[in-house]
């Protein structure tokens, strides 16, 4: 029995720039030979109220899908498989779309998942288990989005901090002719 899931987060990033943001937060989870490692974490409270995390590692591939006609920037086919049985292989898509603001896009992960175990893990599915792939799924998400944004705000220090030396460097030499 196959089941679906659908998350969606806002990244606050130009949607110009989303393409080589989510290239890069990609790029930091390839290891030496290749392979993209991801880290899944599934958000649990414990009964005292703490956050606690069941977290495993899978091994993702990506292949960028044709760009159509949509509002798509970015769209990339990707599937994971676990290391180990307790989570599910996952086969979808992840978009970055357009949002309505021009310093924001939206990131979406969709797809489908057959759930470990057989009938007892598709019984597990229908009662919780769907709902620990969907926050998953968020956590995900919500991951890339923070590595993105924090990329982006290096970015745009970094260039600000340019514009301070090269308006430095144009005022010291428009001062250096005039004293001539």
């Amino acid at each position: 029995m196959t089941s679906n899931l659908r998350q969606r987060v806002y990244v606050a990033c130009p949607s110009a720039q989303a393409k080589s943001h989510l290239a890069s937060f990609f790029d930091a989870h390839r290891m030496s030979d290749g392979v993209i490692r991801l880290a899944l974490r599934v958000p649990l409270l414990s009964a005292a109220g703490d956050e606690l995390a069941l977290e495993r590692d899978v091994i993702a591939s990506l292949e960028p899908l044709p760009k159509g006609a949509n509002e798509a920037l970015q769209g990339t086919r990707i599937q994971w498989k676990p290391n180990g049985r307790s989570f599910p292989a996952f086969e979808g898509t992840l978009v970055a779309e357009h949002d309505e603001q021009y310093s924001s896009f939206i990131l979406t992960l969709s797809g489908s998942y057959v759930p470990p175990f057989g009938v007892a893990g598709a019984a597990f599915d229908a009662v919780l288990g769907n709902r620990f792939a969907e926050a998953t799924a968020h956590q995900l998400l919500r991951d890339i989005a923070e590595s993105i944004e924090k990329d982006y705000r290096a970015c745009e220090a970094f260039k600000s901090k340019e514009r301070e030396i090269e308006a430095a460097k144009t005022l010291a030499t428009q001062s250096g002719s005039r004293a001539g």
